[in-house]
This record gives structure tokens, C-alpha cells and sequence, in this order.
């Protein structure tokens, strides 16, 4: 696999990944610094032109310009909330996660998204519905934002996200997509994930803001689910 991405001069080895995964997230981390939404703004990258160019350990120098030669645009959550494929592949089928409430008490509940809602339902318990359409209006504490780019961090240190990058590099011919860009991808689809996801939980634990504790429940509701599209190496998962 890895031969073919060289000779394609499409190849980037796991240093040069995280060398550009670090980028990815400073520059997420500035766009919710200066959004007025307090992190509901994300990013999406693609690949502007033709980028032929293997990354090897030992290139840090070129990699900047390698990263300048993407595309970065703010992404919404209203925009995300209307992708119908984006919706499909992370909210679809129902998926169990856990609560935990101050007293240490754990509730054990499956969630959903049907109809632009996102629906929690208890375990032996009542289901809630909660509207998608107004949850950019719930603010992101500062120590939210801080666990959400712990997690992302997290994701630079894994090797998953790089396997995932040379199969949908693979699977995208020439002149196609580099293996970098297809591994940003996936790191943007994590931060859209959490940008859509915690806010709603947020509602339907009744606060009115993000906070640490929040993500770290949409974190507990994610992480299978990306881990199992790794290990799968299933093409599609990102756009």
C-alpha cells in the first residue's frame, strides 16, 4: 500500500500526519477563539490543485507550505445539520452512551438523529426529542473548548486515523487526493461530530451552555463509533 501512495507521490508517513494534525487543530482552536459562538464554528479542508509531493520523517521545513496549499473554510452548524450524508454516517443508527450526574449516578441511554431532531432515549426509560434548528445558540464554556481539542490531540497520537488515510487514499485514483488531506478529513469529521453532538446533549441534560462535562459525554458517544471506521477502513467516512 504504502509503496504504491510513493510511487504515486502520494505518500505521508505518520510524523508528517501529526505535524499537519497540529496545524489543523491551532487553527481550529484560533477560529473558536475569535467566533462569537464560543466554538460552534468549524472548519472544512480540501485539497486545492494537485498536490504531488511524498512526506517523510525529517521534511518538517516543507510541510507548512504543504498546508498552505489546502483549502480551509468555516463550516456551520447549520450547514452540517443539512448535509444529509454527513447526518447519515454519524447519527443515523441509534448508539448507546452513558450520563453521569453530579452524585455519581449513571444513566445509560441510546441516541439518534430522525427529522432534524436529536432523540435520547433511557434505557427502560422515557425518550426525549430535542431540536437541532437552535443548538448554535448554546454557548461553549472555555473549559469545553479545552477538552475538545484534548481529544483531537488524542486522535494525532493514534495510528488508526493513518490507517484510515492510506485506504481512502488508495481508493481515490489518480490524479487523486493525497493521503494528508484524507487524514485532515478525518480530523475535521471528529470536530464536526462534537460541534453538532455536544451542544444537543447539553439540552437534553438541561444546561445551557457546553461544558466539560458535556463533551466528555459526546466524547464517550463518539469514540467507538470513529474507532470501528478506522479499523475498518471504511472508505466514505470522510468527504
Amino acid at each position: 500500500m504504502q509503496e504504491l501512495l510513493r510511487v504515486q507521490q502520494r505518500y505521508a508517513d505518520p510524523e508528517a500526519l501529526a505535524v499537519l494534525g497540529d496545524l489543523a487543530v491551532d487553527e481550529l482552536a484560533t477560529r473558536w477563539t475569535v467566533a462569537g459562538t464560543q466554538g460552534a464554528v468549524t472548519l472544512g479542508i480540501t485539497q486545492g490543485g494537485r498536490l504531488s509531493a511524498n512526506l517523510e520523517s525529517g521534511m518538517d521545513e516543507a510541510l507548512p507550505g504543504v498546508w498552505e496549499s489546502l483549502l480551509l473554510a468555516p463550516r456551520s452548524l447549520e450547514v452540517l445539520i443539512a448535509d444529509g450524508g454527513f447526518v447519515e454516517r454519524n447519527f443515523a443508527r441509534p448508539r448507546w452512551n452513558t450520563r453521569l450526574n453530579s452524585a455519581g449516578e449513571v444513566t445509560l441511554y441510546r441516541f439518534w438523529v430522525a427529522d432534524g431532531n436529536l432523540v435520547v432515549e433511557q434505557r427502560g426509560g422515557p425518550r426525549e426529542v430535542i431540536p437541532l434548528g437552535d443548538i448554535g445558540q448554546v454557548a461553549w464554556m472555555p473549559e469545553a473548548i479545552l477538552a475538545r481539542r484534548a481529544y483531537l490531540e488524542r486522535w494525532l497520537k493514534r495510528q488508526l486515523p493513518v490507517r484510515l488515510a492510506n485506504n481512502l487514499g488508495l481508493a481515490r485514483p489518480l490524479p487523486g487526493v493525497h493521503v494528508a488531506t484524507c487524514y485532515l478529513e478525518f480530523l475535521m469529521e471528529i470536530d464536526w461530530r462534537l460541534v453538532v453532538l455536544a451542544p444537543a446533549l447539553a439540552r437534553a441534560n438541561g444546561k445551557g451552555e457546553v461544558d466539560r462535562e458535556i463533551v466528555w459525554e459526546a466524547i464517550r458517544g463518539s469514540d467507538g463509533l470513529l474507532r470501528a471506521w478506522c479499523e475498518s477502513a471504511r472508505v466514505g467516512v470522510a468527504h
